[in-house]
């Protein structure tokens, strides 16, 4: 794969997302050796009680919506140097929409969570047995596990949810003043070098979500049909369509290398897989067989992405 590194500083910058929530489900110590005592069980990690004190439909939420801002981080940007990865301009101001209210979201859950700390605290040790007892988590002879109750000053240090921008770095910013010449013209070509594989993996993670999409689309229309009892097999949703109406989509701004196979791509899909009509696809063979075949033919363009374009 052939790339060059493009101008990227007025057209992209970088984002990094960081969410911690500071809870999870904890070994119980004490539990967990009675446990391998009883059944003769030597290693550590094979037997192991897991307890949740802190479960709750507050944190639950925090990290269903945190799952969720996770899936739109990652569709709306591209892979370029984890964790930090790459925003593109004409898109930002969605990418903040949809964050801020997303995190908005996680931020008010994890505020009641943090606000409900003493009413799960009690409710842990009326109900936890001798998993809890007078504030320290402990075994059933009474030996302290080393898992105390946190404060709610101690539960809000925890929880971390930010998204940090940044820039993309160009050799033009470094200085290499005072150096001999030819150490300097070896730190800017490793510098190229390296921002050149930033760059492939760019162009990678495009040429993976477009090859997912349309394997989708493909595997689906060769599967649906029916058995010999007449049962429907190979169904599809009603968003195969849709999916591929946003890959095109993101493509118009995905394509930070001006590459023109990407952009052949993108028009194909627009004009010959975007255009179907999706409620006609399950009770036409003959429709379903062509869209296979133009999705499997623009598949076969994919891999053309980042190579230097044909003089023929």
């Amino acid at each position: 794969m052939t790339v060059e590194v493009p101008e990227l500083r007025d057209s992209a910058t970088t984002v990094r997302l960081k969410l911690r929530y500071g809870h999870s489900a904890k070994v119980h110590k004490g539990a967990s050796a009675e446990l391998r005592e009883k059944h003769g069980v030597k290693k550590k990690r094979t037997a192991q009680v897991r307890v949740d004190p802190f479960e709750c439909e507050a944190l639950d939420s925090a990290r269903k919506v945190g799952s969720q801002l996770r899936q739109e981080h990652k569709d709306m940007t591209l892979a370029w140097h984890d964790p930090e990865r790459l925003l593109v301009n004409t898109i930002a101001h969605q990418y903040d929409r949809i964050t801020t209210d997303l995190s908005g979201k996680i931020r008010s859950n994890m505020e009641t969570f943090f606000l409900s700390l003493p009413q799960l605290r009690q409710n842990w040790f009326n109900n936890g047995g001798g998993l809890a007892a007078n504030g320290t988590f402990v075994d059933r002879r009474g030996n302290n596990t080393g898992i105390k109750w946190p404060s709610e000053e101690e539960a809000r240090s925890k929880f971390v949810l930010d998204i940090i921008p940044g820039t993309v770095s160009e050799v033009g910013d470094l200085r290499f003043n005072g150096l001999p010449e030819e150490m300097r013209d070896r730190f800017k070509k490793d510098i190229i070098a390296a921002e050149n594989r930033r760059v492939s993996n760019t162009v990678r993670d495009v040429s993976d979500r477009v090859s997912n999409v349309l394997n989708r689309v493909i595997d689906r229309m060769k599967e649906y049909g029916t058995d010999e009892s007449g049962k429907v097999k190979g169904k599809f949703t009603h968003t195969l369509i849709p999916n591929v109406r946003e890959m095109a989509e993101l493509l118009g701004h995905f394509n930070i290398t001006n590459d023109p196979h990407v952009e052949e791509v993108r028009r194909r899909l627009v004009t010959e897989i975007c255009q179907v009509d999706q409620s006609k696809l399950k009770d036409n063979a003959e429709l379903r067989e062509n869209l296979g075949n133009a999705a499997e033919d623009i598949l076969a363009r994919v891999s053309a992405f980042g190579q230097a374009p044909r003089n023929d």
